[in-house]
């Protein structure tokens, strides 16, 4: 194994700052993102700790303190846990803090059976980088699922190389010390190996802090995206994104996919709700509005705002008896609850306008069309109804 005198002092000091401004930064940065917070506040932490105790490893020398080897090898193990504790905050998921307790507490204990003393040094290196890669491993394995179905395959691949890498170079530091047992892999000793090792710090750290950049970003773009999106006062889908599901839908009945159903709702008398009770009474019915229509209707079917009283429910794979009886059952409901109101009860009805998909539509519009002439016909007749497509 090559030895090369090399002073690592320098080096290791560089790591060390290195992992500490990163920390400032994510302490800066989670005050910047409050619905990010917590997660931004682990991942500073995790750079804290790995600063810190490379700060204590430079200190190592004769004779052999606990801070300097026991203290840096729990920072590092707890750098490590606080790494995986966010990613699991940030995807969404239980926490496994129990896993993570016992975790550390067998590496306290093992630190604290192995001591200080020379003797024990490659016991320590191995326990050291062993935790590292079965603590980034389980991390890798634990939010891998939930990334591939927020973010696609690739980019979730991506954002967890750093993790697999660092997992790679831990288990063949933990195989290059098996194979050299007499020779301790301590990474203050100075050592080609040990100054490649520091390179593999620098390299990591930069690609971790990218990839948790690339985490943030790529989720505040997708809500950024998913707002374009979506009513701002019922949070329902608006118009741009019921055409687009629509044409979805109709791209699958020409492809001969099952047919669907639209189900075109415009409350009664609705200006006089305003009218009478003012804007915020509006609203109100409004969002208790979106929220019967999306208590009603099946997981797989649409609902849709797409004006001012205006509302769509898109039923895939409905069949003419059940999108009629969805609507009466819809209409049904409106008229039998009033509205909770600050004012007092207030009830207010719809009417419906149904119409079934055909193969021979020329584009998604027709069904669309159909069902709003049905709705007007339910107007004309005097509101509170279900008006059926002809043809």
């Amino acid at each position: 194994m090559n030895t090369t005198a090399t002073d690592l002092s320098p080096m290791v000091w560089l790591v060390a700052a290195q992992f500490l401004l990163y920390a400032v930064g994510w302490a800066l940065s989670s005050l910047l993102m409050p619905e990010r917070r917590v997660a931004a506040l682990h991942w500073g932490l995790f750079m804290l700790f790995i600063g810190l105790g490379f700060v204590l490893a430079s200190q190592r020398q004769d004779p052999r303190t606990w801070p300097a080897y026991a203290g840096a090898n729990l920072l590092f193990c707890a750098g490590y846990v606080s790494l995986r504790r966010g990613l699991e905050v940030f995807m969404g998921q239980k926490t496994h803090d129990l896993e993570h307790l016992l975790t550390f507490a067998v590496a306290v204990a093992g630190f604290l059976a192995l001591g200080v003393d020379a003797s024990h040094a490659a016991g320590r290196v191995m326990l050291a980088y062993a935790f590292g890669a079965w603590v980034l491993a389980r991390a890798v394995a634990t939010v891998l699922p939930s990334m591939r179905a927020e973010f696609g395959r690739r980019t979730a691949w991506v954002m967890t190389s750093p993790g697999l890498l660092l997992v790679v170079m831990f288990s063949y530091r933990v195989a290059e010390q098996l194979i050299f047992p007499d020779m301790p892999l301590e990474m203050h000793r100075q050592s080609a190996t040990n100054q490649r090792f520091l390179m593999g710090y620098l390299f990591g750290a930069a690609m971790f802090n990218f990839s948790f950049m690339g985490l943030l970003t790529s989720r505040m773009v997708a809500h950024l995206r998913e707002q374009t999106r979506r009513d701002p006062l019922t949070n329902l889908l608006n118009r741009r994104a019921l055409e687009s599901t629509l044409n979805a839908e109709w791209q699958r009945l020409q492809h001969g996919g099952a047919g669907f159903a639209l189900l075109a709702l415009d409350l009664d008398n609705f200006k006089n709700v305003n009218d009478r009770h003012g804007h915020p009474a509006g609203d109100a019915v409004l969002v208790q509005t979106a929220q019967r229509l999306r208590a009603a209707v099946r997981d797989v079917d649409t609902v849709a705002r797409t004006g001012g009283e205006e509302f769509v429910v898109l039923l895939p794979r409905a069949t003419p008896e059940s999108a009629l009886a969805t609507a009466q059952r819809l209409r049904q409901g409106m008229a039998d609850a009033p509205f909770d109101l600050p004012g007092g009860p207030l009830r207010v009805t719809v009417s419906v306008g149904m119409a079934w998909a055909r193969p021979d539509d020329t584009e998604a519009q027709q069904v669309m069309q159909r069902a709003d002439r049905a709705l007007y016909r339910v107007k004309d007749l005097g509101r509170n109804g279900v008006g059926v497509a002809q043809g």
